[in-house]
Protein backbone atom coordinates (compact mmCIF):
# COMPACT_ATOMS: atom_id res chain seq x y z
CA UNK A 1 0.00 0.00 0.00
CA UNK A 2 1.01 3.41 -1.20
CA UNK A 3 0.66 6.42 1.09
CA UNK A 4 0.75 9.67 0.44
CA UNK A 5 0.65 13.43 2.55
CA UNK A 6 0.51 16.69 1.55
CA UNK A 7 2.68 17.72 -1.81
CA UNK A 8 3.74 14.38 -2.28
CA UNK A 9 -0.06 13.03 -3.22
CA UNK A 10 1.03 14.16 -6.95
CA UNK A 11 3.32 11.60 -7.02
CA UNK A 12 1.14 8.67 -6.56
CA UNK A 13 -0.15 9.07 -10.29
CA UNK A 14 3.47 7.73 -11.44
CA UNK A 15 3.10 4.56 -8.66
CA UNK A 16 0.07 3.02 -9.64
CA UNK A 17 -2.54 3.30 -12.08
CA UNK A 18 -5.37 1.74 -10.72
CA UNK A 19 -7.61 2.52 -7.69
CA UNK A 20 -10.13 1.31 -5.05
CA UNK A 21 -12.61 3.98 -3.25
CA UNK A 22 -15.83 3.41 -0.60
CA UNK A 23 -18.34 5.64 -1.90
CA UNK A 24 -21.05 6.71 0.12
CA UNK A 25 -24.00 8.61 -2.49
CA UNK A 26 -26.75 10.57 -1.21
CA UNK A 27 -29.05 9.99 -4.26
CA UNK A 28 -31.77 12.66 -4.94
CA UNK A 29 -29.60 16.07 -3.81
CA UNK A 30 -27.21 17.62 -5.76
CA UNK A 31 -24.65 19.61 -5.13
CA UNK A 32 -22.32 22.47 -6.13
CA UNK A 33 -19.31 20.84 -5.88
CA UNK A 34 -20.65 17.16 -6.44
CA UNK A 35 -19.87 15.77 -3.01
CA UNK A 36 -21.00 16.51 0.59
CA UNK A 37 -19.11 19.99 0.87
CA UNK A 38 -21.36 21.94 -1.24
CA UNK A 39 -24.12 23.98 -1.20
CA UNK A 40 -27.44 22.06 -2.49
CA UNK A 41 -28.74 23.25 -5.91
CA UNK A 42 -31.39 20.74 -6.51
CA UNK A 43 -33.19 18.16 -4.16
CA UNK A 44 -35.90 15.91 -4.86
CA UNK A 45 -37.24 12.51 -3.59
CA UNK A 46 -35.89 9.16 -4.74
CA UNK A 47 -37.94 5.87 -4.55
CA UNK A 48 -35.54 2.99 -5.69
CA UNK A 49 -35.16 -0.49 -5.38
CA UNK A 50 -31.88 -2.54 -4.94
CA UNK A 51 -32.20 -4.27 -8.02
CA UNK A 52 -32.55 -1.06 -10.02
CA UNK A 53 -29.24 0.44 -8.16
CA UNK A 54 -27.56 -2.57 -9.36
CA UNK A 55 -28.87 -2.65 -12.60
CA UNK A 56 -27.74 1.22 -12.89
CA UNK A 57 -24.52 1.09 -11.15
CA UNK A 58 -23.53 -2.17 -13.35
CA UNK A 59 -23.91 -0.07 -16.34
CA UNK A 60 -21.18 2.34 -14.98
CA UNK A 61 -18.63 -1.05 -15.47
CA UNK A 62 -16.35 -1.07 -18.45
CA UNK A 63 -14.98 2.11 -20.44
CA UNK A 64 -16.65 5.35 -20.33
CA UNK A 65 -16.40 8.93 -20.51
CA UNK A 66 -16.40 11.67 -17.89
CA UNK A 67 -16.32 15.41 -17.64
CA UNK A 68 -14.08 16.46 -15.02
CA UNK A 69 -16.50 18.44 -12.14
CA UNK A 70 -15.36 21.80 -11.70
CA UNK A 71 -14.04 21.13 -8.40
CA UNK A 72 -10.95 19.65 -9.78
CA UNK A 73 -7.50 20.09 -10.61
CA UNK A 74 -7.17 20.37 -14.08
CA UNK A 75 -6.12 22.88 -15.22
CA UNK A 76 -7.90 25.45 -17.61
CA UNK A 77 -5.73 28.34 -19.45
CA UNK A 78 -3.25 28.02 -16.77
CA UNK A 79 -5.58 27.94 -13.84
CA UNK A 80 -7.04 25.00 -11.93
CA UNK A 81 -10.74 24.58 -12.59
CA UNK A 82 -11.31 24.70 -8.83
CA UNK A 83 -10.39 28.26 -8.76
CA UNK A 84 -12.36 29.91 -11.51
CA UNK A 85 -15.32 27.82 -9.69
CA UNK A 86 -14.61 29.37 -6.65
CA UNK A 87 -14.99 32.59 -8.83
CA UNK A 88 -18.32 31.52 -9.91
CA UNK A 89 -17.07 30.48 -13.67
CA UNK A 90 -17.40 27.76 -15.50
CA UNK A 91 -15.88 26.44 -18.11
CA UNK A 92 -16.46 23.54 -20.71
CA UNK A 93 -14.51 20.47 -19.94
CA UNK A 94 -13.10 17.84 -22.36
CA UNK A 95 -14.99 14.35 -21.77
CA UNK A 96 -11.89 11.92 -20.16
CA UNK A 97 -11.89 8.35 -21.58
CA UNK A 98 -11.66 6.04 -18.49
CA UNK A 99 -12.17 2.81 -17.00
CA UNK A 100 -14.57 1.00 -13.79
CA UNK A 101 -13.26 -2.18 -13.14
CA UNK A 102 -15.45 -3.05 -10.69
CA UNK A 103 -18.22 -1.06 -8.42
CA UNK A 104 -19.73 -3.74 -5.30
CA UNK A 105 -22.43 -2.48 -3.87
CA UNK A 106 -22.07 -2.56 -0.14
CA UNK A 107 -25.45 -1.33 1.24
CA UNK A 108 -28.22 0.85 0.49
CA UNK A 109 -30.08 2.74 4.19
CA UNK A 110 -33.11 5.19 2.63
CA UNK A 111 -31.13 7.51 -0.08
CA UNK A 112 -27.55 6.39 0.84
CA UNK A 113 -26.15 3.81 -1.73
CA UNK A 114 -22.72 2.45 -0.40
CA UNK A 115 -20.31 1.63 -2.82
CA UNK A 116 -17.01 0.17 -3.56
CA UNK A 117 -15.52 1.42 -6.53
CA UNK A 118 -12.07 -0.65 -8.42
CA UNK A 119 -11.10 2.16 -11.06
CA UNK A 120 -8.50 3.26 -13.59
CA UNK A 121 -6.97 6.12 -11.74
CA UNK A 122 -7.52 9.72 -13.16
CA UNK A 123 -11.58 8.71 -12.60
CA UNK A 124 -13.85 11.48 -10.87
CA UNK A 125 -15.85 9.62 -8.12
CA UNK A 126 -18.02 12.44 -7.17
CA UNK A 127 -18.50 12.81 -11.63
CA UNK A 128 -19.55 8.83 -11.01
CA UNK A 129 -21.63 9.24 -8.20
CA UNK A 130 -23.41 12.36 -10.07
CA UNK A 131 -24.05 10.26 -12.91
CA UNK A 132 -25.21 7.63 -11.07
CA UNK A 133 -27.87 9.57 -9.56
CA UNK A 134 -28.85 11.40 -12.34
CA UNK A 135 -29.92 8.01 -13.91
Amino acid sequence: MVIAVGKATRLIQFLTETKKYKAIICLGKTTTTLDAEGDIVSEKEVNVTKEQILSIINSFVGKITQIPPMYSSVHHNGKRLYELARQGIEVERKERKIEIYNIDFIEQKENFVEIDVYCESGTYIRTLADDIGAK
